[in-house]
């Protein structure tokens, strides 16, 4: 149990990290999407997110857009894997402490 604190402590911390990280990165792909397509209007943090979630941006697979694109959804799945990891080791702590 002494251990599992401060490992919780450190996935925390970096979760928090990697959060600041994925709103730098979305506001650069915000950015390049709307200089790609001038016509773009931000759906809003919810779609946005959901958009890239599922995969649905419909660009050239061979544009530099498109691998900017997936490379968001890798980090975004990480990110996602990265906060079930410490609500679970969370989880953990309060059952063993009860």
């Amino acid at each position: 149990m002494s251990v599992i604190v401060p490992l919780w402590l450190l996935w925390l911390v970096l979760w928090f990290v990697f959060t600041y990280m994925i709103v730098r990165q979305s506001k650069k792909l915000i950015a390049n999407i709307q200089a790609h397509d001038a016509d773009y209007i931000f759906p809003g943090w919810k779609t946005f997110l959901l958009q890239m979630w599922q995969q649905k941006f419909d660009y050239d697979q061979e544009s530099e857009l498109y691998y900017l694109c997936v490379d968001y959804r890798k980090l975004l799945r990480v990110w996602v894997f990265m906060a079930i990891l410490v609500a679970v080791v969370r989880f953990i702590i309060l059952v063993m402490n009860v």
